[in-house]
């Protein structure tokens, strides 16, 4: 008799603890289908189905800031963007948005898009810097240090007004916004723009790379430097930025005349020499009758 009771007892709890089983489950299902109703419900709101600023979305962006913009409008900027304050944080393309910025805006060389834990959308902009201004297709076409397109204007002047002057450059195109400059070009420039500012030589008003054997440089359209070819430039520029102390000392700051320095570009001179002749010396040189 004892042990058909206890067998009788075990039966009942192992149905006890079916049935709790059974009621945890269907518990565990009827949780489960609240939360993917409310999922269901919401997933639009979360994913930019409600992002107007009268209905932002649940995780909505809660402001956008522009930095590095010192050109254009703040505001045509953010709408450029298409970012929207109140729309999802997950909609947001920043790849999309940055692209669509440096389409419009030719001064943006580079756009970052960054979204903080507080939902604030952060637009990071890099600007191009001119390097000086080319003819292209009947108009000045200023040029970032990558040779692409900036800005244009119309032709009023013999040389464009307070830029640094690209004479005789490989033209591509004068679309804004492209390459303008053909690759040699923009490097024989860029290559000269940087010497002279690691040098403080700042008041360069021309370079002259028509013939590229025979490169010049205007410096404050008062001195011109003669550089030969590109083979040495970096050096040549700081051996003339040395030299021109010494000849505004002797001969005066607003003397003219030619700098040559082209030994430097001939690897088969030792010891180059710079040669400074004023323009009077030189006018005498032309002057002079032919024997």
């Amino acid at each position: 008799m004892r042990t058909n009771a206890s067998q009788n007892s075990r039966q009942a709890r192992s149905r006890k603890r079916a049935r709790n089983r059974v009621r945890l489950f269907l518990g565990l299902c009827a949780g489960s289908f609240v939360m993917l109703i409310a999922i269901l419900l919401l997933l639009p709101s979360f994913i930019g189905g409600l992002h107007s600023e009268d209905k932002p979305s649940a995780l909505g962006v809660t402001a956008i800031t522009v930095e590095g913009n010192t050109r254009y409008d703040e505001e045509a900027v953010v709408a450029v963007s298409g970012i929207k304050k109140g729309q999802s944080v997950f909609s947001v393309d920043r790849r999309k948005a940055a692209n669509a910025l440096k389409k419009e805006f030719t001064f943006f060389e580079e756009v970052t898009v960054k979204i903080d834990v507080s939902r604030r959308v952060t637009i990071h902009i890099k600007e191009a810097a001119v390097m000086g201004a080319v003819y292209a297709e009947g108009k000045w076409v200023l040029v970032s240090h990558q040779g692409v397109g900036l800005q244009s204007s119309p032709i009023t002047t013999e040389r464009p007004l307070r830029q640094l002057y690209i004479k005789g450059a490989g033209v591509l195109t004068s679309e804004l916004g492209k390459q303008v400059l053909d690759e040699e070009s923009s490097e024989i420039v860029a290559e000269i723009f940087d010497a002279a500012k690691a040098v403080g030589l700042d008041n360069i008003t021309m370079v002259d790379i028509e013939n590229r054997a025979d490169i010049k440089v205007d410096i404050n359209n008062q001195i011109t430097m003669l550089l030969g070819n590109d083979s040495n430039l970096r050096h040549e520029i700081a051996a003339a930025a040395s030299a021109l102390p010494v000849i505004y000392d002797k001969h005066g700051a607003t003397v003219t005349g030619q700098l040559n320095l082209k030994q430097y570009s001939n690897p088969e001179v030792k010891e180059p020499a710079i040669v400074f002749t004023p323009s009077e010396v030189l006018n005498e040189t032309k002057n002079e009758p032919k024997k």
